[in-house]
């Protein structure tokens, strides 16, 4: 019979091909030019914001549920859908700044169309509420222990941005803003979940301001840490706005591709937070440092050789991936030089990863914080003296610092935390007064 986590990893593997399938279409439809370099920019800003809702809402609140009662979570699923709208009008505002008066400071110049910038800014400005509200439904289905929609959610909002690419031949920067906003939207439709519960009359509203603030609060400090973490993209790409017309863009294909290897690693993340926050909440038996150590070392090893092949391997695969006649010799040779240096921090970032899930079990959302916030400042102060140093490919030699202090600081932040008695002796009660309670 074949294990619970081996199938995710197989449902996310197949789901990651779909997405590398997305990038190879996008990055060689458009090519890299000065319209894609406004376009990636402020995207890389939009994306900022759908990546906090993303990471934020669906990480920190699968252990946040544990410590709600069933009678509070219909309020929660009402609080949720208003919360998402609230941002809106500043969302689009970020947006409107970024595109119009942050991006030619930095050398990026506007699309010919005014009203091609302001209609590409509003239709982004949509997407992080909507994604907001498909992290919250898969962070209750990871709370119920159904784990393969949410595996597998990043791949149906891929879908969907295929099927207009597809479908339009326009293909202009428009309409690939408009294909990303398809694919929020579907993404939701699949991830919603049900949670209807009428109120009896006289009953007391259940869902108190303490309750709000347990819940939400790990999401707040969850939202700091992304942000410290999301905003380095978004420098890097500042940055390299004076070098010539398409740098940003190749350096957005370059980050973009770095990730890769890891989100093959999405569907045991997603099994890790989810059973861990149950073991440790709902079993009694308290999340240990030898389990969190094994699940990194046994990562480290199997990242370990495949980036090793992958940066010896570069002259065969770099041209098969960017392959249309939109990239010359130059951007290529390019892309191979940011690649070789950012594939040394994927294994570490890889070991973030599995560590951030222990430090949400355990709800150390606030020291991640400021890790991710020491490690946004270390990533500004490393591009200003190697950009300088090595050019373009300073840029992913930074990031790549930046995932090693990261890693090295969550390893020492969840072994200090797992392995204080007083800290598990505090939590065991708490584990035995909330089952008491419930019974």
């Amino acid at each position: 019979m074949v294990s619970q986590p081996a199938k995710l990893t197989s449902y996310n593997i197949i789901g990651r091909l779909v997405n590398f399938a997305l990038y190879l279409v996008v990055a060689n439809l458009y090519g890299a030019s000065q319209s894609t370099d406004w376009f990636f920019f402020v995207y890389a800003v939009a994306y900022f914001f759908i990546g906090i809702c993303y990471y934020a809402t669906e990480s920190a609140l699968v252990p946040a549920w544990h410590q709600l009662s069933e009678n509070e979570h219909p309020q929660v699923f009402r609080s949720a859908t208003r919360l998402a709208f609230y941002a809106l009008p500043v969302i689009g505002f970020l947006l409107l700044a970024s595109g119009f008066f942050m991006a030619p400071r930095q050398g990026i110049i506007l699309p010919e169309s005014k009203v091609t910038a302001l209609t590409i800014c509003l239709v982004l400005a949509l997407q992080p509420s909507l994604a907001f509200l498909s992290s919250f439904f898969s962070s209750y289905r990871q709370f119920k222990r159904q784990y393969v929609l949410p595996t597998v959610h990043l791949t149906m909002r891929t879908v969907g941005v295929l099927v207009v690419l597809f479908l339009v031949p326009d293909r202009t920067i428009t309409i690939l803003s408009l294909a990303y906003l398809a694919g929020e939207l579907f993404r939701l439709i699949c991830l919603r979940y049900s949670q209807q519960r009428e109120k009896k009359p006289g009953e007391p509203s259940a869902f108190l301001k303490k309750s709000s603030r347990l819940f939400y609060g790990h999401a707040g400090w969850m939202t700091v840490a992304l942000m410290c973490t999301l905003i380095n993209p978004v420098i890097d790409l500042a940055m390299v706005g004076d070098f010539r017309g398409g740098s940003v863009t190749l350096v957005e294909y370059a980050g973009r591709l770095r990730g890769m290897p890891v989100l093959a690693l999405g569907g045991l993340l997603v099994y890790f937070l989810g059973e861990w926050s149950h073991q440790h909440y709902q079993q009694g038996k308290l999340l240990a440092w030898h389990q969190v150590r094994k699940s990194v070392v046994k990562l480290f090893l199997f990242c370990l050789p495949v980036v090793i092949f992958l940066m010896m391997s570069e002259k065969l695969w770099v041209p098969l991936v960017f392959f249309s006649r939109k990239f010359t010799f130059a951007d290529q040779l390019q892309l191979r030089q940011l690649l070789y240096w950012y594939f040394p921090g994927v294994v570490f970032l890889a070991g973030s990863l599995v560590l951030s899930r222990a430090i949400l079990v355990i709800q150390q959302a606030k020291v991640m914080a400021l890790v991710t916030l020491a490690a946004a400042g270390i990533n500004i102060i490393l591009n200003l003296l190697l950009i300088k140093m090595m050019g373009l490919a300073g840029v992913a030699l930074s990031t790549t610092l930046v995932d090693i202090f990261v890693c090295l600081m969550y390893y020492l932040v969840v072994r200090w935390f797992l392995r204080r008695p007083a800290l598990r002796e505090r939590d065991k009660t708490v584990g035995v007064s909330k089952t008491l309670s419930g019974s």
